[in-house]
């Protein structure tokens, strides 16, 4: 993750709340680092992900 893709991903945690409970409500670390990278990369290094896995956990 560059310093660029960094910044945005702390102004967009900062800014957008449903994105916020997205990163938040992944307990896995591993999952959440793969989400964050697929949210703020850019083209030339994205990889394709599937957005059911990064889906909140259903209220109990």
């Amino acid at each position: 993750m560059s310093l660029d893709q960094a910044r945005a991903f702390i102004e967009r945690m900062k800014s957008d709340e449903t994105f916020c409970n997205r990163v938040s409500a992944i307990k896995d670390v591993a999952l959440r680092f793969n989400l964050i990278k697929s949210e703020v990369s850019t083209p030339e290094n994205s990889v394709p992900v599937n957005p059911e896995q990064f889906a909140a956990p259903e209220p109990e």
